[in-house]
């Protein structure tokens, strides 16, 4: 159903696809879109009048959004942390209430947009062909080890989320090798390349990639999302495949990401989260 262009909507963009993808599906919906381009991100490609948000000026930026008659919002799209961290640095005590962790920051930078009035909508709604898979999405499936793998994993990820650090972990024969920081799941595989193809070059494939969400983590705003990227890192670290959440995780390129990944033998299973005790 088309919406009356009466109403604006606000979209808070990052880097990657998806905010272009989400503005043009309010586009189609009719919507008056403005966008405020996060830290690193531009989008004047999209939103000629696109202004740029930090610390310092977010919340006028929002305000300004409110009288002009917008109600609704959608955060969408990476930030880099190092941006918004050294931006903190720099401040006194404004913008406490959005330091720590990723769910704090975020939790903090929601609170203040719901109390200027704004509807926050959440972006699974407008990624619905994204997120929706469910089971062994390749030719290669797990193996009896990888899945005893994965449950480690998620034992791993149910600890960390408590003490909010990130979505991601690597394991292999039930050993943690790596976990998402601040610095994204990427630059964690990045990370171990070179240790690992150089203890690899004659091994068989094994270990997994293992990626969902946390506990208490705003589903309306961050969701796991992986890529090409992130599959042709994960092979060329000699992994045997991805594990990834049921109907959560967003999957971009989802038909090239298939298609790498039969090529290299590689398994990619939506896996539904265990509950696991913490």
């Amino acid at each position: 159903m088309k919406q009356s262009c009466q109403s604006s909507f606000v979209m808070i963009g990052g880097s990657g696809p998806l905010p272009e993808i989400i503005f043009k599906q309010l586009q189609d919906q009719d919507w008056s879109i403005k966008i405020l381009s996060l830290p690193g991100s531009r989008h004047e490609h999209l939103d000629p009048s696109c202004r740029q948000i930090n610390l310092h000026n977010f919340l006028s930026e929002l305000q300004r959004c409110r009288l002009e008659g917008a109600q609704n919002i959608v955060l969408v799209g990476g930030v880099n942390r190092l941006d918004i961290n050294n931006e903190y640095a720099a401040m006194d005590n404004h913008g406490s209430e959005i330091a720590g962790g990723d769910d704090k920051v975020l939790r903090g930078f929601l609170n203040k947009i719901e109390q200027l009035g704004f509807k926050i909508r959440g972006i699974n709604e407008f990624l619905v062909d994204f997120i929706t898979h469910e089971g062994f999405l390749t030719v290669a499936q797990p193996s009896a080890l990888d899945e005893i793998d994965a449950l480690r994993a998620e034992e791993i990820m149910a600890a960390l989320g408590q003490v909010d650090v990130g979505q991601a972990t690597i394991v292999r024969n039930q050993i943690c090798w790596g976990l998402e920081t601040g610095l994204g799941t990427d630059w964690m595989l990045k990370s171990l390349l070179e240790e690992f193809v150089n203890s690899q070059s004659t091994v068989v494939p094994s270990g997994l990639l293992y990626k969902g969400s946390k506990a208490n983590q705003d589903l309306r705003v961050d969701l796991p999302t992986i890529g090409l990227t992130t599959i042709e890192l994960v092979h060329q670290l000699g992994l045997a495949g991805i594990v990834i959440e049921s109907n959560l995780t967003i999957i971009l390129d989802r038909p090239r990401v298939i298609q790498f990944a039969n090529e290299k033998g590689l398994f990619l299973w939506s896996k539904v989260k265990q509950e696991v005790k913490t």
